[in-house]
């Protein structure tokens, strides 16, 4: 129990830490909050912002409501219960109330671009190398690894009717089914949804695995006629697949595309 405790905590924290990494926004927020305490004319926003605030914090931070919320919706996302917390309102509300307490017009115009200012200097510039975000390549924004599979599937197509169902790996399901629907898949985001006792639990757990059984991968995609499969990059991969008539038509990065040429409509 205590280590549960622990974890949930440390869970916690870290999330709090990568959300906010070298921002100081949170300070901020933290000095309007110390404002509206303080504030004789907030009594009723102290109760709201404060007290919102407070309730949040021991949600977030208690280990069994944390551990109830990321057995709900995956430890992964727990770091999106911090959208939750009214950062920039609380900031954006306390700007406005200095603001309205000037009088004269170049001292709210210098109250205006000190305010952006402090936002700028305080947060940090996301389009740095190492980030996260690029250039979009397609108007459907997605990484270039499932576009290319996509393009690399249908030029190998026999005709543009020609059934296809992919097996691919998980975290490009996704992205293929939102480039190209005429591309269908063995199972959905989790495996377990589709096709499960066909071979689809059994196809989603392989794909990844550095040691294959070669002749059940492709029985099992053969018995729900799953046609092309990707795989990771790996020792003799090619010439077991090959072993059981699955030849290479392309690949992307680390990832190689077969198609069965055994397969007929």
């Amino acid at each position: 129990m205590i280590d549960l405790i622990i974890n949930q905590l440390q869970m916690s924290v870290s999330w709090l830490r990568d959300f906010n990494d070298e921002g100081l926004h949170f300070i901020l927020m933290f000095l309007a909050l110390a404002y509206i305490l303080i504030s004789k004319k907030e009594k009723y926003h102290r109760r709201l912002f404060i007290g919102y605030s407070l309730l949040f914090t021991a949600v977030y931070f208690c280990p069994v409501t944390s551990w109830m919320i990321t057995r709900a919706i995956g430890e992964l996302v727990y770091w999106r219960m911090l959208w939750m917390m009214p950062l920039p309102i609380i900031i954006a509300y306390v700007g406005v109330k200095l603001w309205c307490r000037m009088e004269k017009k170049w001292q709210r115009a210098a109250a205006i671009a000190g305010f952006f200012a402090v936002l700028v200097l305080l947060g940090q510039f996301i389009y740095i190398d190492g980030c996260p975000y690029e250039k979009r390549s397609n108007w459907e924004k997605i990484p270039e690894s499932p576009v290319a599979i996509c393009n690399i599937i249908n030029a190998n197509r026999g005709s543009e009717d020609e059934w296809v169902l992919l097996a691919a790996p998980e975290d490009m399901v996704p992205y293929i089914r939102v480039y190209d629907a005429s591309i269908h898949q063995v199972y959905g985001r989790k495996g377990d949804y589709w096709m499960a006792g066909s071979g689809g639990n059994y196809i989603v757990k392989a794909i990844d695995d550095e040691v294959l059984d070669y002749e059940k991968l492709t029985a099992k995609c053969r018995r729900i006629n799953c046609n092309y499969i990707v795989l990771p990059d790996g020792a003799s991969r090619v010439e077991n697949m090959q072993a059981y008539h699955f030849e290479v038509i392309g690949q992307v990065g680390s990832y190689i595309v077969f198609k069965d040429m055994d397969w007929t409509e």
